[in-house]
């Protein structure tokens, strides 16, 4: 088991909630807070057990999907939401311990826990045979309360909030959907792909909106622009993003090159236009052309 922000606990014992948590949604947030509840009632620390990639990237890495959050980011999401992080490493040995062992080895074991907090249909150990029945008759041996919540229902589609679903509407450019079940603009993470820092390669293993014009704002070491971006799938099975800030009201737009790491967090605010070719102007008149 790997640990960040791994919790000094009273007695070794934590409250705990547990899952991939990708993109850290309303959803997530629900079991967060009745997790940050328990563990203020009980005084005990208050962690969010998670891994440290999507579990189908081991069982079917040819079904796993692109995700709404790197490691990093979703741990600070997590911080945000008030709970500590403790991350596994989800490997072939992981995948193949029993639900049993899961349970007796990490969560009571390593972890501590005196009070688990799940999604009522939490499924969990080889081939997802544990869930909240097993869970609730073992903490009852073994000395911790299992909680489940229900999921959260997005109320304007009567659909249950998910990262799957989330997924979808963004592979789909739906972004105003996704914000609403995300609580906030879709985030993604990359580096500079130049020296003038306005072209973004962005990892593979993250999901980008598909090839098109779209309203963003993007930061640089602290420094924020807002304008355009252009996503084209780029060499490597890494994502481009090419961008173009606002045009300033003295008519010139906003410098481009930035200082810091190269990392640059581009968040997506609406979709202007689908399926652009390179070269295309974009689709605004406050921003200026793509090279």
């Amino acid at each position: 088991m790997a640990g960040i922000d791994r919790p000094r606990a009273r007695e070794g014992f934590v409250v705990a909630t547990i899952g991939t948590f990708d993109g850290v949604h309303l959803g997530h947030r629900r079991l967060i807070e009745e997790t940050r509840r328990q563990a203020a009632v009980l005084a005990l620390p208050c962690v969010a057990v998670t891994f440290d990639r999507h579990p189908m990237a081991i069982v079917r890495p040819q079904a796993a999907p692109r995700l709404l959050t790197g490691l990093d980011h979703k741990l600070e999401l997590l911080r945000e939401r008030g709970v500590d992080a403790v991350v596994l490493e989800f490997d072939g040995k992981l995948a193949a311990q029993s639900a049993e062992q899961f349970v007796e080895s990490v969560l009571v074991g390593q972890l501590g826990v005196r009070a688990l907090v799940v999604g009522s249909s939490f499924h969990f150990g080889h081939r997802h045979r544990g869930d909240v029945t097993l869970l609730q008759s073992m903490g009852a041996s073994l000395g911790f309360t299992v909680t489940p919540v229900e999921l959260v229902t997005d109320d304007a589609e009567r659909t249950v909030i998910s990262s799957s679903l989330i997924r979808q509407l963004i592979a789909e450019a739906r972004l105003d959907e996704a914000r609403r079940l995300l609580g906030r603009d879709h985030e993604v993470r990359g580096e500079a792909a130049d020296v003038r820092a306005d072209l973004v390669a962005v990892p593979a293993e993250l999901l980008v909106p598909p090839a098109g014009d779209y309203r963003v704002s993007w930061s640089v070491a602290r420094v924020s622009r807002t304008g355009v971006a252009r996503v084209r799938e780029g060499g490597g099975g890494a994502t481009m993003i090419e961008l173009a800030p606002d045009v300033t009201a003295e008519g010139d737009a906003a410098p481009a090159r930035f200082a810091g790491d190269g990392r640059i967090d581009v968040r997506f605010i609406a979709t202007i236009g689908r399926g652009a070719e390179p070269g295309d102007a974009p689709s605004t008149s406050r921003s200026r052309g793509y090279r």
